[in-house]
């Protein structure tokens, strides 16, 4: 997985890198059977000053694997409470992707269960 971390307007420390990355890796497992460098992930915080309710704290994240697009967004208080939301954000956004691929196949062994049923009833020599 690549995975590129940048900061606008906000200095990266060591803690926050290590928080992003830690909430990051644990979206690996719905990439289990992907080769690792097919994953391109680009997270970005920054911090938007001059607001009224204090510093607003902006996090964006995508990630492209085997021609799939994620991403996620939010606005939060806190750089962790950002970083926390983009998690769980992907989380529900992945998981739906990957139910929707199952449906769909399921869809169509479905049918082609109900073809092969009704081709085993179809005898032309009894009438």
């Amino acid at each position: 997985m690549n995975i590129n971390i940048k900061g606008t307007g906000i200095e990266l420390t060591p803690e926050i890198k290590n928080y992003i990355l830690k909430r990051i890796n644990g979206l690996e497992k719905f990439f289990r059977g992907q080769d690792k460098e097919s994953i391109n992930i680009l997270f970005e915080i920054a911090q938007k000053n001059g607001q009224k309710s204090g510093d607003i704290f902006h996090a964006d994240c995508v990630i492209e694997s085997l021609g799939e697009k994620f991403y996620a967004s939010t606005d939060k208080g806190d750089v962790f409470e950002a970083v926390d939301e983009i998690k769980d954000i992907l989380f529900r956004e992945i998981s739906r992707n990957k139910n929707k691929k199952w449906d769909v196949f399921y869809k169509g062994a479905r049918k082609i269960k109900d073809i092969m049923k009704d081709a085993s009833n179809y005898r032309p020599w009894k009438k």
